[in-house]
C-alpha cells in the first residue's frame, strides 16, 4: 500500500509537469509585483536622470566619492551639467525637468569638465583612462538610471572608457516557487547573489510559495538566485534573476528528475492559472509504465 502511495504521488507529479508544458496548471497569483521604481533608500524621480557609479572606481579616479566632479554631457548641447550626489543612495543625479530632450541627444558622462582645460594635452579625459563613458546607444531618457557596463569595446582618444547600460533593479520583484515533487518540502529558502556567489546573509524564507527580491546593495543589483532546504543545502541550480523574471518569475521544481543520478530538474514559467487557455479533460498513461492496478490504462 506504501509502496502505491508512493507511486500515485509519483503520477501526480508528471502529470503537473504535463500540465505546465500544456500551459493548463491552475496556481493563483501574480506572476511578480508592478514595475518597482524604488531602490535602496530613495525613490527614482521621473523627472531626474541618475548615474549609478558603483564600479566607476577604475584607474586615477574613483567616481562613487561624494567630492567627485561628474558632468553629464549630451550631444548638440553647448553647455555641460554638474551632477549632484545623493548620500542615500550613492547615485549622481541630474534635475532634467526643464530639458527638451531631442531625438539626437545621446549623451556620454565624464568626471570633470572637457571645457576646463584649453589644451588638449592637459587634459585628463583625453590623456587618462576611465575619465569618460562611451557614448550611449540610445537617447537620454529621464527617470532613468544609468551605470557602468565595464570596459568599452574601443578606446576613445586612445584611453579606455566605460561602457554604458540602463541600469534595471529587482529589488521588490516576487518570485514564486512551486514544488511539484510531492515530497512536501519545508523551510525553503531563496538565496540572492551579486556575483554568483552565495552565503546565509543572503537568505530569504519562501512563505506560502513566495519571496520578494530584497533591495540592491550600496547601488548594486542582485543578479543570481538559487533556492535551499531547511538545512541550508542548495536544492537548485543558481540562476539567473533577470531571465528567470522574464520567464514569468515562478520556479516548477520537479517538473524532470533523472532517476540514474537522482538528479531533480526545474523550469521558469509563468503562472498557469489562464482562463484563455484550453482545457485537458483527460490523460492517459499506459499500464506497462505505472502498473497500479489491473486496468488497461489509467484515467486521471
Amino acid at each position: 500500500m506504501r509502496m502505491m502511495r508512493k507511486m500515485f504521488k509519483r503520477i501526480v507529479s508528471i502529470v503537473m509537469a504535463l500540465l505546465v508544458i500544456l500551459g493548463t496548471a491552475g496556481y493563483g497569483g501574480s506572476v511578480f509585483a508592478e514595475g518597482q521604481t524604488t531602490t535602496t533608500t530613495f525613490t527614482i524621480n521621473q523627472n531626474y536622470i541618475y548615474l549609478n557609479p558603483a564600479g566607476m572606481n577604475l584607474g586615477e579616479v574613483d567616481w562613487t566619492k561624494a567630492d567627485a566632479d561628474i558632468e553629464l554631457n549630451v550631444n548638440g548641447w553647448a553647455d555641460v551639467h554638474k551632477g549632484e550626489y545623493d548620500p542615500n543612495s550613492g547615485y549622481w543625479y541630474w534635475n532634467a525637468s526643464s530639458w527638451n530632450i531631442k531625438p539626437d541627444n545621446k549623451f556620454f558622462f565624464t568626471y570633470t569638465k572637457y571645457s576646463d582645460y584649453g589644451n588638449d594635452n592637459d587634459n585628463p579625459i583625453k590623456k587618462k583612462p576611465y575619465y569618460r563613458t562611451e557614448m550611449s546607444a540610445d537617447v537620454l531618457k529621464k527617470g532613468k538610471v544609468y551605470a557602468q557596463n565595464g570596459t568599452a569595446t574601443g578606446p576613445i582618444d586612445g584611453q579606455a572608457v566605460y561602457a554604458l547600460k540602463e541600469y534595471t533593479s529587482n529589488a521588490g520583484q516576487s518570485l514564486s516557487f512551486v514544488d511539484m515533487t510531492a515530497s512536501e518540502l519545508s523551510g525553503v529558502q531563496a538565496q540572492f547573489s551579486l556575483d554568483g556567489k552565495y552565503d546565509d546573509s543572503t537568505s530569504e524564507q519562501v512563505t506560502d510559495g513566495k519571496v520578494t527580491v530584497p533591495n540592491d546593495v550600496n547601488g548594486n543589483a542582485y543578479q543570481y538566485v538559487r533556492f535551499i532546504d531547511a538545512k541550508n543545502n542548495p536544492i537548485t541550480d543558481s540562476f539567473d534573476l533577470a531571465t528567470a523574471i522574464s520567464k514569468g518569475g515562478v520556479l516548477y521544481y520537479g517538473t524532470v528528475s533523472n532517476n540514474s543520478t537522482g538528479s531533480i530538474n526545474s523550469v521558469w514559467s509563468k503562472d498557469k492559472k489562464n482562463s484563455s487557455e484550453p482545457t485537458i479533460k483527460k490523460l492517459y498513461f499506459k499500464q506497462t509504465d505505472f502498473p497500479i492496478d489491473e486496468k488497461d490504462s489509467i484515467k486521471l
